[in-house]
């Protein structure tokens, strides 16, 4: 009799706990991807500067380590989501302030072919 009363008080919380924990692992992937996304961008901004304002080009590098803390963010926003864009973005214009074509296209590749209709990318 006792161990029906701990099963149908318990119940209901075991329950709850599970569907949190489930929710939880599929939502973390995700909020951390937009974290360092957020970070890898912010630390983008202050590192580089725009070469010409007005139009798309390569940036100026006014700070090397910055530079890197960003694309290391990205790189890791890329690890729990590969498919998001934003990062992606990131790591291609990092990429090209560095002189890198084809750094730059290979991240942006995979966005590419997922999202051909994109006008961001």
């Amino acid at each position: 009799m006792r161990a029906r009363m701990r099963i149908r008080r318990f119940g209901p919380l075991a329950l709850a706990a599970l569907v949190g924990l489930s929710l939880g692992l599929g939502v973390r992937p995700y909020a951390l991807a937009v974290f360092h996304t957020a970070q890898g961008m912010a630390a983008l901004d202050e590192a580089l500067r725009p070469v010409f304002p007005d139009r798309l080009a390569p940036e100026h590098i006014l700070d090397p380590g910055r530079l890197a803390q960003g694309v290391a963010h990205l790189q890791a926003a890329l690890a729990w989501d590969p498919r998001h864009r934003a990062a992606r973005r990131g790591l291609a214009r990092a990429y090209a302030a560095q002189n890198r074509p084809d750094l730059a296209l290979e991240a942006l590749r995979p966005a590419l072919s997922a999202f051909p209709n994109d006008p961001l990318l």
